[in-house]
């Protein structure tokens, strides 16, 4: 599985991290916000509100814009507990931050 585009970012999110949702080649959404790696489902979504008290924080991802990923600075978290990731070929020439952007993603090459 890999990146095909960022849907939604907010730079400055859940615990001060970026939060993405991002469209992934299986088809579906994922919500990544710093704590979880998450298929953006209505279940998933209720749950993140209940567990991290952020109904706030998702709602701001929601209505947020979508980013080039070129312009990403902060990639901290972004794939974070992904662990059906197998590929990432992307640019991302302004990241400044990418603390943990990859931790847990055992099938990455």
């Amino acid at each position: 599985m890999h990146l095909i585009e960022i849907k939604h970012y907010v730079a400055n999110s859940l615990y001060q991290r970026p939060s993405f949702v991002l469209a992934m080649s299986d088809g579906k959404d994922y919500i990544s916000n710093g704590c979880v790696f998450v298929v953006a489902t209505d279940e998933n979504m209720a749950t993140l509100v209940r567990r991290y008290d952020c109904k706030k924080h998702i709602d701001e991802l929601f209505a947020s814009s979508s980013i080039e990923i070129s312009a990403v600075t902060d990639a901290s978290y972004m794939f974070w507990g992904c662990k059906t990731l197998t590929t990432f070929n992307s640019d991302m020439p302004a990241v400044i931050y990418a603390n943990y952007m990859f931790d847990g993603c055992e099938l990455l090459k």
